[in-house]
């Protein structure tokens, strides 16, 4: 059985295709299913058990529509891909734990280092040009380039 099992859901066929040879040339990697309407997703994910689900977006949605789904799912990772694949978005769920000092102002620096403390789905945005130099924003939102 292999260590990471994964399910397509609304790409495009070519980008299924090549996703799928890519991914199965690995002995441990296996594409489980591949559903054309991304309201399969949920019903694939259970009848195969995958951890990581790679989805297309429509033209300017945000992957945030996936956040029920992670939600009820915290083991799932999701790759969101846009339509016009120059950009991909890795959702997860994460538990994240950090020392702070135990003062008011510490405590208060801390809670407004954050924009939202409820919020557990983070995003994080690879984007590369069309010349195949690529550019990320790191979490900071400092852009890199490889």
């Amino acid at each position: 059985m292999p260590a990471l099992n994964i399910v397509l859901a609304g790409t495009p066929r070519l980008f299924g295709e090549i996703v799928s040879a890519t991914l199965t040339a690995r002995p441990d990697v296996a594409v489980a299913a591949d559903v054309r309407n991304r309201s399969d997703l949920p019903d694939a994910l259970d009848a195969t058990g995958a951890t990581l689900a790679i989805v297309a977006l429509e033209p300017n949605e945000s992957p945030a529509v996936f956040g029920d789904l992670l939600r009820a799912r915290p083991e799932l990772s999701l790759l969101a891909i846009t339509a016009d694949s120059h950009a991909a978005f890795l959702c997860e769920l994460r538990l994240q734990m950090a020392a702070i000092e135990l003062s008011p102002s510490a405590l208060l620096q801390a809670l407004s280092a954050r924009e939202d403390l409820n919020r557990s789905l983070h995003l994080i945005s690879v984007q590369r040009s069309i010349a195949g130099t690529g550019s990320f924003p790191d979490v900071a939102g400092t852009v890199h380039t490889k």
